[in-house]
């Protein structure tokens, strides 16, 4: 009997492994589909709605971009939306799992992630997520109106499980490049003022003073892309729950012949809240990038002294024999 035992124990591990990876979908046929589930266009899709509840965000497609109507009306970057619309309409497949499921929740799909979409036809189309699946790099989901369950590669989901913070349009001051003629900048009791001095000519390509002093076209454009492709990294808070008691940053931009738009900031511990004149939101900047900017154009302010006051000149030495 006990010649036996090893090949007895050695039966009851492999009986053991199999009833689990039976379990867990191992020995199911894998049906290569690599189909489109919706095939539909990025541009057919009209409405998107990611999550459930009060912090689902919904988009809606407008003329020449998205906007966002929850949780808030957020500014949208229309190319991060165009990017989630594609990737839904177009999102293929890598096999099926279960034609006719007996338990969703085996597959994490009795309380799903849920993406919807609304189509250019009128049409809802629902994509759930569910669980990972026992070998990593894939995701169990399935449709709003069908049984079957597939899974799907997780770099194609990435492109669709999307936050609030993912469609913010993050650049806090908009202009036209080209078009911006002056800046006028106070930051904690300091003034600068930045113009442009042909404002037919391209950024790069014009002189440009601060104050009375004459500046290269890099370094005049090199102020002024520092300061507009500042960007923010978070969520924006309403105008309204920012005390704007004494703000520390004042900021004007004129382009052209149109208005000038108007900015002010208030600091709030290592951040700055800007806000539009007539915006809804006060976007977070680092309070050290404006400290930066600040520096900078203190640098320019020193080289003009020392362009006042140049240093005497060092007296030629004739080169040796002569």
């Amino acid at each position: 009997m006990k010649k036996f035992l090893p090949t007895l124990i050695l039966l009851i591990v492999l009986i053991g492994g199999y009833a689990y990876a039976k379990s867990e979908n191992f020995f199911k046929e894998e049906v290569k589909t690599d189909q489109e589930l919706f095939a539909a266009k990025g541009t057919d899709v009209k409405e998107l709605k990611l999550g459930t509840g009060e912090a689902a965000v919904q988009l809606k497609r407008i003329e020449g971009g998205w906007e966002m109507t929850s949780p808030e009306a957020y500014p949208v970057e229309a190319y991060a939306a165009d990017a989630v619309a594609e990737a839904f309409g177009t999102l293929t497949v890598k096999g099926v799992v279960d034609e006719a499921p007996a338990n969703l929740g085996e597959f994490g799909l009795d309380d799903p992630l849920q993406v919807e979409a609304i189509l250019s036809n009128g049409s809802k189309k629902t994509l759930l997520i569910g669980n990972p699946l026992p070998v990593s790099g894939t995701t169990y989901i399935k449709t709003g109106d069908a049984n079957t369950v597939y899974e799907v590669n997780d770099t194609v989901l990435s492109n669709i499980s999307k936050t609030a913070e993912d469609f913010l349009d993050k650049n806090v001051f908009k202009v036209e490049y080209d078009k911006v003629t002056a800046i006028q900048l106070e930051w904690k009791g300091e003034k600068w003022t930045l113009t442009k001095a042909d404002p037919a000519k391209k950024a790069y390509e014009s002189a440009w003073k601060l104050g009375d002093k004459e500046l290269k076209p890099e370094e005049g454009s090199g102020v002024l892309d520092q300061l507009i492709f500042l960007s923010t990294d978070r969520l924006p808070k309403k105008r309204e729950e920012v005390d704007w008691a004494s703000p520390e940053l004042k900021l004007t931009i004129a382009q052209g012949e149109g208005a000038a738009a108007l900015y002010e900031g208030k600091i709030d511990n290592q951040l700055v809240r800007v806000a539009k004149s007539d915006g809804a939101f006060a976007f977070a900047l680092g309070a050290s990038d404006m400290d930066t900017l600040a520096g900078r154009l203190k640098e320019l302010q020193t080289a003009e002294a020392a362009s006042a006051n140049p240093a005497p000149a060092s007296p030629s030495v004739a080169p040796a024999g002569q």
